[in-house]
C-alpha cells in the first residue's frame, strides 16, 4: 500500500512540474535586434499600393553613421541609413538600437528642416521586451502596441514569428509587421478614419536579400 502511495505522489509531482514549464506557444522574444537585421547591403522590395496608386519600392541598408556629440542632443552610434534609390521617393531615415529598442530618426543632426519649423523626428518603432503587450508611446504622441506574435502570410509566403505593432494617433491607424530575422515584411496606413479623406496604403514583402 505505502509504495503505491509513493507512486501516486511521483506521479503527481512529475505532473506538476511539467505544467509548470514556461509556454513557449506565444513566441516571445528579448531582442529587437531580431526583428530588424540592420546590416549594410540587406535589401527588402516592396509592393505599394493605395486607392489611385501601384508600385514597387526598395530599400537598401546603404552605410553606416557613427555620430555621437553635442551637435546632435539626441545622439545614436552605429547608426543605418534606410534608403530608396528611386529620387522620387523620400529618404526612409536613420535606423539604431538602443537600449529599450529600435529608433528611427528623419535625419541625422537635431536641426530644423530648412525653411520650416519642424524639427527632425526621433521615434521608437519597436520596443523590448518583444513581447504581445509591450506598449509605448512615441515623441509624436503616437501609442504604439504589440498586439500580437504569430504566423502570417504575405504575397502567398508565410513568415513564422512575426511581431504586429499597432499604432494609433487622432484618425490614424499604422500597422506593422515584423518577421524574425527578416524585417518589416508587410504595413498597412490607415488615414483619416470616419472622415471625408479616408485613405488606405498597403506596403507586401515581394522580395529581399539579407547578407
Amino acid at each position: 500500500m505505502n509504495n503505491l502511495l509513493f507512486l501516486i505522489l511521483c506521479v503527481i509531482v512529475f505532473v506538476s512540474c511539467n505544467s509548470t514549464e514556461p509556454d513557449n506557444t506565444n513566441n516571445n522574444y528579448e531582442s529587437v535586434e531580431e526583428f530588424f537585421p540592420l546590416k549594410i547591403g540587406n535589401k527588402w522590395e516592396y509592393s505599394f499600393k493605395t486607392e489611385s496608386e501601384n508600385a514597387i519600392i526598395e530599400r537598401i541598408i546603404k552605410n553606416n553613421i557613427i555620430h555621437e556629440d553635442g551637435s546632435n542632443i539626441w545622439g545614436f552610434t552605429e547608426a543605418v541609413k534606410v534608403y530608396n534609390p528611386d529620387p522620387n521617393e523620400p529618404i526612409a531615415g536613420y535606423n539604431t538600437f538602443k537600449t529599450d529598442g529600435l529608433f528611427f530618426y528623419s535625419s541625422d543632426k537635431d536641426t530644423m528642416f530648412p525653411g520650416t519649423t519642424i524639427l527632425c523626428r526621433k521615434e521608437l518603432v519597436l520596443k523590448s521586451p518583444v513581447e504581445v503587450g509591450t506598449e509605448w508611446e512615441t515623441n509624436s504622441g503616437v501609442v504604439c502596441r504589440i498586439e500580437d506574435i504569430s504566423e502570417y502570410n504575405v504575397l502567398d509566403k508565410i513568415f513564422p514569428n512575426t511581431v504586429l505593432v499597432v499604432s494609433k494617433i487622432n484618425q490614424n491607424i499604422d500597422s506593422l509587421w515584423y518577421s524574425l530575422n527578416i524585417g518589416l515584411v508587410k504595413r498597412v496606413l490607415n488615414v483619416g478614419i470616419g472622415t471625408d479623406y479616408q485613405s488606405t496604403s498597403i506596403w507586401e514583402l515581394r522580395d529581399y536579400s539579407l547578407l
